[in-house]
């Protein structure tokens, strides 16, 4: 809602991707498979949406009525992540799964 009355310059994009997990603290870092997949859902994840995994989905997607793009699968950093877009109004939906090479940066 901010970005539809500020300029281009002053817009701020975001892309937030949820998994669910343990999280080990030592110090300042955090560890664990869960905190892995988060980060790799990044190499998915759209400027201005939400990707979310399939474990945080199945957590929430009972109890919050969500519209959601299921891309599947995805190879990410030698892990697979099945992985999904929360459908936002103002965002076109993407018709398929991130493109190869976008994963491969990871």
């Amino acid at each position: 809602e901010r970005n539809t009355s500020v300029e281009p310059e002053a817009k701020m994009h975001f892309h937030i991707r949820l998994n669910m997990g343990d999280v080990i603290i030592e110090a300042t870092s955090l560890y664990s498979q869960g905190v892995n997949v988060a980060a790799q859902l990044d190499a998915l994840s759209r400027s201005d949406g939400v990707c979310l995994s399939k474990k945080i989905c199945g957590f929430v997607g009972q109890k919050v009525e969500l519209s959601l793009n299921d891309f599947g699968d995805q190879k990410v950093n030698n892990t697979i992540v099945h992985a999904f877009d929360i459908v936002l109004k103002g965002i076109p939906a993407r018709d398929t799964a991130p493109a190869k090479s976008a994963l491969d940066r990871v």
